[in-house]
């Protein structure tokens, strides 16, 4: 089994295209990052060096793969609603193109809560939860309608590619450059104000606990056309 990881150079698809390699697979990692990109080579993998937005690139990676993990995204809390759109919207839609045109037999799309958040407090939320009408980011947004893409080939493919949305909260561990970091930059800042009572749940999860996810969603039969 071939499995392309986008994102690779990211920090959760190059965890989980570490992970991948550990147990054996074949992996194909596309990422932009060379630095990354080099480790991930000297790792095992075979790399591919693209952007998202590059249809061609992204087709060509595609080729004799079994299945992708699109992990590949621009997240951000801020940044330009049409730069959201490319990456995450077009790129997902490349992604999609490319294992239609060479026979990919799952994708796996790593997409995130923000999609269903409507501004109240969510607790034991399932795939079921709707969408909001207004997104709390331009961000939220381009995943939902990344998440419309992947379901949309799943209803008009008949079970030719099998889909998974994934959708992992708050993601942290080694390697980590934006969840802690922020936080711990505006605790020493004194910009960290307290949230209600501070019993508040929040969800953190884990970076290696996503990667076994994903492997999961990769691997079973049962999780095709999940979210």
């Amino acid at each position: 089994m071939r499995t392309l990881v986008t994102g690779a150079t990211g920090f959760l698809g190059g965890c989980l295209a570490r992970a991948l390699l550990a147990r054996g697979d074949s992996v194909v990692a596309l990422g932009r990052d060379a630095a990354r990109c080099a480790a991930l080579a000297r790792a095992g993998a075979e790399v591919v060096r693209a952007d998202l937005r590059d249809s061609a690139a992204v087709s060509a990676a595609c080729m004799g793969i079994d299945r992708v993990c699109h992990a590949g995204a621009l997240s951000a809390p801020w940044g330009r609603r049409a730069e959201f759109q490319e990456t995450n919207v077009v790129g997902t839609a490349n992604v999609i193109a490319g294992c239609a045109a060479h026979d990919v037999r799952r994708l796996v799309y790593v997409s995130s809560p923000s999609a269903v958040f409507d501004g109240r407090d969510h607790a034991g939320v399932t795939e079921r939860a709707p969408y909001p009408k207004r997104f709390a980011s331009a961000y939220s947004e381009s995943k939902k309608l990344a998440e419309d893409l992947v379901n949309a080939e799943r209803d008009a493919g008949a079970g030719r590619l099998e889909t998974v949305i994934v959708r992992p909260k708050a993601v942290f561990g080694p390697g980590d450059t934006s969840l802690l970091p922020r936080l711990l930059a505006a605790a020493r800042r004194g910009r960290l104000p307290q949230i209600g009572s501070g019993a508040n749940r929040v969800d953190l999860t884990y970076v290696d606990n996503v990667a076994d996810a994903l492997i999961s969603a990769l691997d079973s039969p049962a999780s095709a056309g999940n979210t």
